[in-house]
């Protein structure tokens, strides 16, 4: 029953990150129509930015062929954001720019592997692959598919990731998140045919490597117990990336209960309110927060324990947050990031946005 209740709440996943309707059923209801304005306000002002901040968007570079720092990893968070608008106008308002930005992800070079060309190709790839599904439209299905074949002919650790030579498999867990998520559903190849792996035995295989990047409970130091490294063995725990392998996991079809789920919820009750306060490494702060509201929306996690002993609805606690670091331009991340930079984590910020806005909506 607990597996049967796991692949029914990343339906409910898969149907947000494609942006289906009713991705209300994320979370538990509640009914807010006056915070939800006040949400659709702030979404109304960051949407169009991404769009306007012509001098140096890395979007408007993409989509002009000019290539910019992980380019087609800037036009996937985009796409996400204009495409979960709940209001549905973005896909007016910037539509022009959001086809073409599609074009683009669809048409992007390829490395002889097949991935996208970037600096981080199996991640461009595999996020690649979820924005192209984000309109639903049939024209991207052949393209997704392929990309999703070059994703199943990576080896290595297991995980999926490359190293800064953008040649050497070493994995990490953003990038083996995003390309578990990519890979759901996918047919098997034909015997004697194909020359890609078996979907599910690559899902096997990561799976060792998603839970060697989890801190054991066993650790002396007791702060980084249950949360999640990038990568096995390197640093220390962040929300991006307990909220990368919280979702990881997920994918893997792990039960809710299953105690290293329960170890890694304890490590983000800690951490969660401390790394969205102001300051601090701001390019991780930001991508991490729509990876943490999708896990917490899975796993039905509706309360967030401060270490002062408050207690409040994390919804509630990540929309406000956000809400109180939105620039008055509209965007979000200071003047100390790159144009590209600030684009990038308001795409990003706008996308948890629209999580917590259609969690309100049901």
């Amino acid at each position: 029953m607990q597996r049967i209740l796991v692949r029914t709440r990343l339906r409910w996943i898969g149907g947000l990150l494609l942006l289906l309707p009713g991705c209300g059923l994320l979370g538990a209801p509640i009914r807010d129509i006056s915070f939800q304005l006040e949400l659709q306000h702030a979404l109304d002002r960051a949407l169009p930015r991404l769009v306007l901040a012509k001098e140096a968007s890395s979007v408007e570079r993409s989509v002009n062929g000019v290539n910019g720092d992980d380019e087609m990893v800037d036009l996937a968070w985009c796409v996400l954001a204009w495409t979960a608008d709940p209001s549905g106008q973005s896909k007016t308002r910037e539509g022009a720019l959001l086809g073409a930005a599609l074009q683009r992800l669809a048409s992007a070079p390829r490395t002889p592997e097949g991935w996208i060309a970037s600096p981080a190709p199996q991640l461009a790839t595999a996020m690649a692959v979820v924005a192209l599904g984000a309109p639903r439209d049939p024209q991207f299905d052949p393209v997704r598919l392929r990309l999703r074949r070059s994703l199943l002919k990576s080896t290595g650790t297991g995980g999926f990731g490359l190293g800064s030579n953008g040649k050497v498999p070493t994995g990490d867990l953003e990038t083996t998140q995003w390309a578990l998520r990519a890979l759901r559903g996918m047919e098997p190849p034909s015997p004697g045919t194909d020359d890609w792996a078996d979907p599910e035995t690559r899902t096997r295989q990561a799976a060792g490597f998603v839970w060697a990047c989890q801190v054991s409970s066993n650790t002396p130091a007791a702060e980084t117990r249950g949360g999640f490294l990038r990568t096995p063995g390197t640093g220390t725990p962040t929300l991006a990336s307990t909220s990368d392998g919280l979702l990881a996991a997920l994918f893997l079809g792990t039960a809710t209960g299953d105690e290293r789920l329960v170890q890694a919820m304890d490590w983000m009750q800690r951490r969660m309110a401390l790394e969205l306060r102001p300051g601090g490494d701001e390019g991780n702060r930001f991508r991490g927060i729509p990876s943490c509201a999708l896990a917490l929306s899975a796993i039905r996690q509706d309360l967030l324990h401060h270490p002062d002993g408050r207690i409040e609805d994390w919804r509630y606690a990540l929309a406000k947050r956000l809400l109180d670091l939105q620039e008055l331009d509209g965007r979000w991340g200071s003047q100390l990031l790159t144009e590209a930079q600030r684009n990038r984590v308001t795409a990003q910020a706008a996308f948890a946005l629209e999580i917590v806005f259609h969690a309100l909506d049901h």
